[in-house]
């Protein structure tokens, strides 16, 4: 069941640093959308990475 309530999570700024970000819940999921909400400087990069138990 999709989530009604979309959540917003803040990265990292920098490109020589790196930032953790934690889910407040655990969650059972197939599909996780990421979605950019803001663009700092001309050019926008992003990686991340979902780590989990199953």
């Amino acid at each position: 069941m999709p989530s009604i309530y979309p959540q917003e999570y803040y990265g990292n700024v920098f490109s020589d640093t790196t930032t953790t970000v934690m889910f407040d819940h655990v969650f059972n999921a197939r599909c996780v959308r990421i979605v950019p909400t803001k663009r700092y400087g001309k050019d926008t990069a992003m990686r991340f990475e979902l780590l989990g138990c199953c």
